[in-house]
């Protein structure tokens, strides 16, 4: 998860600049690629988790995957978290300013918001 909460944007742009670009205008090949890829997936994941247990390959294909989920979470949570609005420290309270500016140990998320 932290691998792709880390790495969201990166993600992001070579989505966009590979798999973006190349379905523009073509639509329907990309259906029948993305229904293709759905169902391989689907496929390969339930062999995996088959044979996780008795053979060291697949239990590596099922580590893959497993990892590959977490990737997707944490680049879903680091988009949501871009799409937030933060304070500049122009326009921040002082409370948040001093937490700026603080070297110390952060506070507590309660007393921060008192």
């Amino acid at each position: 998860m932290l691998e792709g909460a880390l790495s969201w944007q990166m993600i992001q742009h070579h989505w966009q600049n590979t798999i973006q670009k190349t379905c523009n205008g073509r639509q329907e090949f990309c259906a029948r690629t993305r229904d293709y890829l759905r169902e391989n997936m689907e496929t390969v994941r339930k062999t995996a988790e088959r044979f996780d247990t008795i053979d060291p390959f697949w239990h590596q294909v099922h580590l893959f995957y497993i990892q590959l989920e977490g990737i997707e979470v944490g680049w879903r949570s680091g988009i949501r978290r871009s799409r937030r609005e933060y304070p500049s420290s122009s326009s921040a309270p002082s409370s948040f300013k001093s937490i700026e500016t603080n070297n110390h140990e952060p506070k507590p998320l309660d007393q921060m918001l008192r």
